[in-house]
């Protein structure tokens, strides 16, 4: 003998959950708060532009110094103090410098800056043996300063605060 089965939603049972509409709309609300309150955090978080810049530029150099490896070639660095940018020599990649960030260097072994004069751009070269010309670059802004180390002998580039 087969008994019936029970009713896949009874009628005296309420739905449970939330519907696809309210889903939506919780999550576009969520998206809109997030939207707003998300670019003013960043000015709660003082040296968050800075720390970012300087690991930007620490994995371009990096790329770079890897890029002439593999390539066989001198891959420079450069930094133009016109434009207020960073380019890569082999592949034209330009990282913008904020206008609150300052950048000075000093080749090893030299004492004074290589980006004292305002018409100039400076350059790491990168080697296909893998070494470098070498260079410590200071980042700084209002909320401190990062100094990015390039090793000379193994292109090795480092960032200390």
């Amino acid at each position: 003998r087969l008994t019936p089965c029970p009713p896949l939603f009874p009628s005296n049972v309420p739905p449970q959950g939330f519907t696809l509409r309210e889903m939506f709309l919780v999550r576009l609300i969520a998206t809109f708060m997030i939207g707003i309150v998300g670019p003013r955090l960043v000015n709660l978080m003082p040296g968050v532009e800075l720390k970012s810049f300087a690991q930007r530029y620490t994995a371009v150099l990096r790329q770079a110094g890897s890029r002439a490896i593999a390539q066989g070639e001198t891959i420079s660095v450069t930094y133009d103090q016109q434009a207020s940018a960073i380019i890569a020599s082999d592949k034209g990649e330009v990282l913008v410098l904020p206008a609150d960030i300052t950048l000075s260097s000093s080749v090893e072994g030299l004492t004074q800056s290589p980006f004292h004069n305002p018409d100039t751009r400076e350059s790491v070269q990168f080697y296909a043996d893998g070494s470098s010309n070498g260079a410590t670059i200071r980042l700084s802004s209002a909320q401190g300063s990062y100094r990015v180390h390039i090793n000379w002998l193994n292109s090795r580039v480092s960032i200390d605060d």
